[in-house]
């Protein structure tokens, strides 16, 4: 079972959703999406001690969860849209890095770009910093599922070629939303008693 939740007065209710599964988490506003993601995966391997949610298998590093808010606000049947969370634009400037590093004499970074990258309101790096309020919902998946998927969608599209903002438009996120249809078509005898 979770450990009690340090809450404090300050702290928000963010519920984390993957396919049919909504995992509420209680956050700083202020905490990195990093540290997010960090308990997220402890709250998941905590009540999925098989290390299987949804017949995918949860890792256990933060950099593989990908994070997505609605486009419509709270709106969740709008749609979702990538969240690019600062820890994998690092990463990926660290992977950019290590390929310059193969072809050419390796450089220092520059911190003060960097710093100035994560002010950004593109980027951002808290819950309150994209504005998420207490309630706000975040869907999640793991890198291995958008490989897997992203594999998929390469093969049946090689003919038509996507921009990078067209293929972020297009990008799955498996979240299903309950509907009161689904309650009246698969009801049981003892409906409505």
């Amino acid at each position: 079972m979770a450990p009690p939740a340090n809450a404090t007065p300050t702290s928000i209710t963010l519920r984390f959703k993957h396919h049919k599964s909504t995992t509420l988490l209680h956050a700083d506003p202020l905490a990195s999406f990093f540290v997010l993601k960090r308990e997220l995966l402890r709250a998941l391997h905590q009540t999925h001690p098989s290390g299987l949610l949804n017949s995918v298998a949860i890792p256990s590093d933060p950099l593989e969860v990908l994070l997505a808010q609605p486009r419509g606000g709270n709106n969740l049947a709008s749609g979702w849209r990538r969240l690019r969370t600062d820890d994998e634009i690092e990463r990926e400037e660290l992977d950019d890095d290590d390929e310059e590093e193969a072809v050419k004499t390796p450089k220092k970074r520059n911190t003060a770009t960097a710093t100035k990258r994560r002010k950004t309101p593109d980027r951002p790096d808290s819950p309150k910093a994209a504005g998420l309020k207490d309630g706000g919902a975040l869907a999640f998946k793991f890198k291995s599922e958008s490989t897997a998927k992203n594999d998929v969608m390469a093969f049946e599209d090689d003919e038509d070629m996507i921009g990078d903002d067209e293929a972020e438009d297009q990008e799955q996120w498996d979240v299903v939303m309950p509907s009161y249809e689904d309650d009246a078509e698969g009801g049981s005898d003892d409906a409505g008693v």
